[in-house]
């Protein structure tokens, strides 16, 4: 039961990322959800398109510095003529043990999602750290809500 009850906790934290992608004029590609009751973080999760505007990366970073740990010790975004992405490099580094890099290109017509998410909660079933293409985690499968 009670991995059925994370596994919802899971595709719900992915489905509002998802959301957020959806409307990422309006609202940033970034979720930070708190513990309950209290001020700790419990779930950071960042998104990342070709069309992510320059405002919406400096608000990921202000919100990344304000709420948590974790620092890009590397944060690279090169822009073509059109305004979109074209390279994204990032390292992250969650300061409490789990870090990783990635870069990527966005080729014309690329939707895929990049970026990464921390899970602070202590289990042995939710993947506590993953970074780089996060499209194929089920909340960003084509035609899936």
């Amino acid at each position: 039961m009670k991995k059925i009850l994370v596994l919802i906790a899971i595709i719900l934290c992915f489905y509002a990322c998802a959301t957020t992608l959806q409307k990422s004029n309006i609202l940033s590609p970034i979720t930070i959800e708190k513990k309950a009751s209290t001020n700790e973080v419990d779930y950071v999760c960042v998104c990342i398109t070709s069309k992510t505007t320059d405002e919406q990366l400096l608000e990921i970073r202000k919100k990344i510095i304000q709420h948590t740990k974790i620092r890009f010790t590397n944060f690279d975004v090169i822009r073509g003529s059109n305004g979109d992405i074209y390279f994204l490099s990032m390292s992250i580094d969650c300061r409490d043990g789990y870090s990783g890099e990635f870069s990527h290109s966005f080729e014309p017509g690329d939707t895929s999602v990049q970026g990464f998410y921390r899970h602070y909660r202590k289990n042995t079933y939710i993947k506590p750290f993953v970074f780089g293409d996060i499209s194929e985690l089920p909340a960003f499968e084509k035609g899936k809500e």
